[in-house]
């Protein structure tokens, strides 16, 4: 990755513990091939990043030293977690940190994508420039995949409730934001069960 600058638009990505992610695959997977998975998923994502090149930067807010590691490796910045808290808490304070250091948006997208490209975050980046809320849901339309920001970010966010997807239209709608919903496959598609992964496999 170049050298981040503050301002312009930066990537938020919460990526648990590789040796603790994936735990709804264990029918499929065992620990060791979870963690790979992980891993590699967060590589693809950083690798679309990169090759869509963009962004200000990436900050990673992780509570795991193997992700910080691979993280800083690639050039992004790292937010440490505290004591176990839950998703929608991180990633508000991964976007407080980016706007108290100059971020002017910030586009929060899982570290599970394996279908992402770069035209996906160039329609995301697009959509940005016109709108101060950017939803893009999953693919049963309940949870959030990826999450575009003015920074400071309007409202806190809820990632990691299962009905995200619905909370987050309604607090932009609330606050009369511009907001729009980003549908691609890239973003909406994450592996979390192993009928996910029998679908990413099998294309």
């Amino acid at each position: 990755m170049s050298a981040p600058r503050a301002t312009g638009v930066w990537a938020l990505i919460p990526v648990r513990r590789f040796t603790e992610a994936k735990s709804r695959l264990a029918p499929a997977l065992s620990p060791p091939a979870r963690a790979k998975l992980a891993r590699q998923l967060f590589d693809h994502v950083l690798d679309t990043i990169d090759a869509q090149g963009q962004f200000a930067g990436v900050l990673v807010a992780t509570d795991g030293n193997d992700v910080a590691r691979a993280a800083e490796a690639r050039g992004a910045a790292v937010l440490r977690d505290g004591p176990p808290q839950g998703l929608g808490t991180v990633i508000d304070r991964g976007l407080a940190r980016l706007a108290t250091d100059g971020a002017a948006r910030a586009l929060v997208l899982m570290g599970d994508l394996p279908l992402l490209t770069p035209a996906d975050l160039d329609a995301a980046l697009e959509a940005m420039a016109r709108h101060a809320v950017v939803i893009a849901p999953d693919a049963e339309d309940r949870g959030t995949s990826a999450l575009g920001l003015s920074l400071p970010a309007p409202f806190a966010t809820s990632f990691g409730l299962w009905d995200s997807f619905y909370r987050h239209r309604a607090s932009a709608l609330g606050r009369v934001l511009s907001t729009t919903l980003l549908r691609r496959e890239g973003l909406a598609r994450d592996v979390d069960t192993p009928d996910n992964l029998d679908l990413i496999v099998s294309r």
